[in-house]
């Protein structure tokens, strides 16, 4: 139909709305009547559920409305606009303020984008992701360094060890094997007592919203097998160096 002015008294409900005044369809609301004030309101429309928030909340019953039921003056506050993409969005903006200051000279005109106000919904989130990104970032850092050392100290105490196996033909990828085997089982020990902790961290914070995802096993399996391949990218870097020193001065090293 053709759109109407703001003098119409007419409802547009959600779905959630629909469903909490009691009609099964759209179809049986069309046209019935909501009571306000002791003034009927004919409901014109019903309209798909969204997020009138952040998904930390429900989706809430709600109605588009006139203003008609208040006394005096009109109370609303908001206006939207979908800008066509094809148009100057710098001059359109412009445009607007020029003409809301030649109607309402002393109103002040405050233009918000709805990408930074649906942004400003998980501001909390973000500022906490990017905190746990850098104390990863350090946590990774500190045990690679640590791992790294160990390495570095146990295939030094084992110099003659790897220089009687290399005389005795061990290749350089038993070697390696051998040295790195050790380091294995902390590393999956550590992993046994961090996916608990992780899923139960991961699940407790997501219970704060109301549409979540759910937390999914492959996320810890891949970030396990990362972990190791890491780990062994680290003790191979000098467990291969030392694998490689020749077996005479090995066996000359006290």
């Amino acid at each position: 139909r053709k759109p109407l002015n703001d003098s119409i008294q007419e409802y547009v409900i959600n779905e959630t709305l629909l469903n909490e005044i009691g009609f099964q369809n759209p179809q049986e609301a069309l046209n019935k009547n909501i009571k306000i004030n002791d003034k009927l309101f004919p409901i014109v429309g019903v309209m798909e559920d969204f997020n009138q928030r952040s998904l930390k909340s429900e989706i809430k019953p709600m109605a588009f409305l006139p203003d008609a039921y208040r006394n005096g003056r009109t109370q609303f506050s908001t206006l939207s606009f979908r800008v066509n993409p094809n148009n100057n969005l710098g001059a359109t903006i412009k445009e607007i303020q020029e003409k809301w200051e030649h109607i309402y000279p002393d109103s002040e005109l405050t233009v918000k984008f709805m990408d930074e106000t649906v942004a400003s919904f998980y501001k909390k989130e973000k500022s906490i992701a990017k905190l746990l990104t850098w104390a990863t970032g350090l946590s990774i850092l500190i045990s690679i360094m640590g791992l790294l050392g160990l390495v570095i100290y146990t295939t030094e105490r084992k110099t003659k060890e790897i220089g009687i196996r290399k005389v005795l033909g061990a290749s350089l990828l038993k070697l390696n094997l051998t040295l790195c085997k050790e380091f294995i089982f902390p590393i999956l020990l550590a992993v046994v007592f961090a996916i608990p902790i992780a899923w139960y961290g991961l699940n407790k914070w997501l219970q704060d919203f109301a549409y979540r995802t759910d937390s999914n096993w492959w996320v810890f399996i891949v970030s396990t097998t990362l972990m190791i391949i890491i780990a062994l990218l680290v003790m191979s870097f000098k467990t291969i160096q030392a694998a490689l020193r020749n077996p005479a001065k090995s066996l000359r090293t006290e």
